[in-house]
């Protein structure tokens, strides 16, 4: 099985114009073989908590119709993040959307305090089935709660992917855990983030794979914006620029 991360520059609260680029680097990954491919932590909106009320919307999106379109003609699972409205508040969601499948929406369940103000906790989900490997979906202060990986761990995921949105000293704690994350579990684990200035701070890109033993496979620049590439067989990685 071969996963994608999709490190972007979204565009602040533009959801039609960040849906486009999802769609263009869903078309190249597929190209490249991948069976699924993930964004970072509210990548079709950027992370701009204060807007979130305003932006968030449902997995029913008629505009989501051409990502489900997408999953379903080139036969690959998309896992987006986007605000999504809730009869309790707002979540911090990540949207799937699987082959000639309903989809599917995860609330991040554990929020860092700084969120709370905006976000309520959300819903998680089980691991992703997909070709035969179960993928287990974090987003981003997630992957530092013991009982998220613990709860990962115990449902049997075979990957660990965290989508997120750091600064660079959000990525050099996310590096040390998900590093450890691997080696204690002996399972690969996966960080897709995001380029530009959101929020007040620039986050670093950075998207990175752990092999099984917590040793870093391979990692994209700073301001690199395109695709990382990990194959689950043979543990080979590729980066693709766009």
């Amino acid at each position: 099985m071969k996963i994608a991360l999709a490190q972007t520059w979204p565009v602040k609260g533009d959801l039609l114009i960040n849906i486009g680029a999802h769609v263009h680097y869903v078309h190249q990954a597929s190209e490249q073989g991948a069976d699924i491919i993930f964004f970072s932590e509210l990548s079709l909106t950027a992370y701009e908590p204060q807007l979130a009320h305003v932006l968030a919307t449902s997995q029913e999106n008629p505009h989501f119709d051409i990502l489900q379109e997408e999953a379903d003609r080139y036969d690959i699972s998309i896992c987006v993040g986007v605000p999504v409205k809730t009869e309790e508040g707002v979540w911090i969601g990540m949207v799937i959307f699987s082959p000639n499948a309903p989809r599917q929406t995860y609330g991040k369940k554990y929020l860092h305090p700084d969120e709370e103000a905006y976000f309520v906790p959300g819903k998680t989900i089980t691991p992703l089935l997909v070709s035969g490997k179960r993928i287990a979906p974090a987003i981003c202060y997630e992957l530092s709660c013991a009982a998220h990986v613990d709860n990962a761990i115990k449902e049997g995921a075979d990957v660990y992917v965290a989508s997120v949105a750091k600064t660079t000293e959000g990525n050099e704690r996310a590096y040390k855990d998900l590093s450890a994350i691997s080696k204690k579990n002996g399972i690969p684990a996966l960080l897709v983030n995001c380029v530009g200035e959101a929020s007040g701070s620039m986050k670093v890109g950075g998207s990175a794979v752990w092999d099984a033993s917590g040793k870093l496979l391979d990692y994209m620049g700073d301001l690199d914006e395109g695709l990382l590439l990990y194959d689950m067989e043979t543990e080979e990685t590729q980066i693709v620029l766009f």
